[in-house]
């Protein structure tokens, strides 16, 4: 099976690099304009899933041209109090707790938030229930930078600490493709020209 792994267009927040997880703003016009420069890349009448949060089926609707299958499995990563916040207001609001989410990703949460290794159980139960209902050999996830990296580091065999070493910027796509008792990453933060 291939699977194509969007990232979301732009959102008010992606621009402003605040922390947006369970949040649920819309795509900003710059996140339309490239969910839409992403059907350019992508194949058509595939099997497409999605987050389900707005940003992520927006995405799916303008880059696909179709309704995705919805799945809370997909979301981001729960910020807790953190959500909406720059980095610097993080830190002003709980140094110590901050540190420690930026220091130890793998086991430290924020404030009211979930651990990645919440996360990565959420995604690869979201995964083997993608891969089992989805019929063909080509299909399409729409999410979130840390579902899709959680993912690739999965397909590379990277542990969840080296999360933020792979770049998956908003309205990118990656390919994986899985094989006997193997994973391949064919292609890695695909952004297409977008017109200036």
């Amino acid at each position: 099976m291939r699977l194509w792994l969007v990232r979301h267009g732009e959102t008010a927040l992606t621009a402003e690099r605040r922390y947006c997880g369970h949040a649920d703003p819309p795509l900003s016009e710059r996140g339309r304009e490239q969910a839409r420069a992403l059907a350019s890349l992508l194949p058509r009448g595939i099997p497409v899933w999605s987050s389900d949060l707005l940003r992520a089926r927006e995405t799916a609707e303008l880059a696909f041209a179709a309704s995705p299958r919805v799945s809370p499995a997909f979301r981001e990563l729960d910020f807790g109090r953190f959500d909406g916040l720059s980095a610097s207001e993080c830190e002003a609001l709980d140094r110590q707790a901050f540190t420690a989410f930026v220091e130890r990703p793998a086991e430290a949460a924020a404030p009211g938030g979930e651990r990645l290794a919440d996360l990565a159980r959420r995604v690869r139960a979201g995964l083997a229930t993608l891969r089992a209902q989805t019929e063909g050999e080509v299909a399409a996830l729409v999410a979130h930078g840390g579902p899709i990296r959680l993912l690739l580091l999965d397909v590379l065999g990277m542990p969840l600490a080296d999360l933020h070493k792979l770049g998956v910027d908003p309205g990118s796509a990656s390919l994986v493709e899985w094989w006997g008792g193997g994973a391949t990453l064919r292609l890695l933060n695909l952004v297409p020209e977008r017109p200036s």
